[in-house]
């Protein structure tokens, strides 16, 4: 968000060479599509995080990393609303991100809504919920053909910042105050991820299950109950459940 020149060198042309790209991953506006070569098939998808958590663990980490961002340390007593003000962080970055603009640093409105909500719903190949995370990575995996999703995690970024009710009431209505439009793109996106098809089947439900048991220690024996439409008995989906989490371990 700082800065320009990205936009500047793919406005001229002078972007990078895609030819043999296959990802290119960051923290880029939807709106720099517009800049990628014309020749190419790009496909885009993104993970959306509730908006005043992810307010709150940008500012925490400017604070306690400021300059790991190439900016200058944010005093000791500043405010989150000190932190906007002075072009640490953004309001509604997610909406401003997903509206389509290439550079959507000026001021948020509902129209910049109505877009992000149309390009989440009809121009993005997939979304996910940070919230929902082994979900969001099966449905990837049959979207963008992935072989496996089975992932090991390093812990959280930070784990010394307050969390929950840790975070004092005024800088948690302060996160809210700040994101009204990110907070209504994101129920709109929990509402999309209920109703995606795929939900409604039951071998994305066996998926999701033998995720979240390959991810446990080997020692663990699989569990967690039958989705309701499995038509075997406790004994067949244990062993079904064993058999998929050995299939993504190996």
């Amino acid at each position: 968000g700082i800065s320009k020149g990205l936009i500047d060198r793919l406005r001229k042309g002078q972007g990078p060479d895609l030819g043999k790209t296959g990802l290119v991953r960051g923290h880029f506006p939807l709106g720099i599509r517009e800049y990628m070569p014309g020749d190419r098939d790009v496909r885009y998808f993104t993970f959306l995080r509730e908006p005043a958590d992810r307010t709150l663990s940008h500012y925490f980490a400017i604070r306690e990393h400021g300059r790991g961002y190439q900016l200058p340390p944010l005093p000791a007593e500043a405010t989150l609303q000190d932190a906007l003000e002075r072009g640490y962080t953004h309001d509604n970055v997610q909406t401003r991100m997903l509206s389509g603009l290439a550079e959507p640093f000026g001021e948020v409105s509902d129209e910049m809504l109505e877009q992000a909500k149309h390009n989440l719903r009809e121009e993005l190949v997939f979304f996910g919920l940070t919230e929902r995370f082994d979900e969001s990575l099966v449905l990837a995996k049959r979207r963008l053909g992935f072989s496996s999703v089975l992932y090991k995690t390093s812990g959280r970024v930070s784990s010394t910042r307050p969390r929950g009710d840790e975070v004092p009431k005024e800088l948690a209505r302060a996160a809210k105050r700040c994101n009204r439009y990110d907070i209504e793109l994101y129920r709109y996106a929990e509402e999309l991820g209920d109703n995606v098809p795929e939900r409604s089947e039951l071998e994305f439900e066996v998926e999701v299950a033998a995720l979240r048991s390959a991810k446990a220690e080997p020692e663990i024996e699989p569990d967690g109950p039958a989705p309701e439409r499995f038509g075997g008995d406790e004994q067949a989906w244990r062993m079904l459940l064993g058999a998929r989490t050995t299939l993504l371990s190996l």
